[in-house]
């Protein structure tokens, strides 16, 4: 990965922690009920507190399952759709051998950290004029 793209997705990482948290929109804003709709609105900061957790949990790296997080983190699987639908992270179905869908896994991209001969060739290609 070049330095600029690298760069390019550690800020968009950072953007995206500052936005959420200038944001209390991680949470689906209606219900289809009023029962529902009393519900959220009762516990919207609660639910807001929960999603950006698991926003930072998958940020720092950690693939999030809804068994994972009702198990481990005692938060509703809900939080987790909030986020993906929000386009805050991202969801692939984890296969079996034979192809059959086990379950979703909820995960954040992050760029891998540059080594130092990625660094030395981008620093070349960079002073060559090449990485412009």
């Amino acid at each position: 990965m070049e330095a600029k793209q690298f760069l390019s997705s550690v800020m968009q990482n950072v953007l995206l922690i500052h936005k959420a948290n200038c944001m209390s929109e991680l949470t689906h804003i209606r219900e289809n009920n009023d029962d529902s709709e009393r519900h959220l609105s009762e516990n919207r900061s609660k639910f807001e507190t929960d999603a950006m957790f698991l926003l930072k949990q998958m940020l720092r790296g950690e693939i999030l399952t809804a068994k994972t997080v009702v198990q481990k983190y005692s938060i509703a699987d809900r939080r987790l759709r909030d986020l993906e639908n929000d386009g805050k992270c991202k969801k692939r179905w984890k296969l079996n051998e034979v192809g059959k869908r086990l379950y979703v896994e909820y995960f954040c991209e992050i760029p891998k950290q540059l080594t130092k001969s990625d660094i030395i060739s981008n620093w070349n290609n960079l002073s060559q004029g090449k990485l412009l």
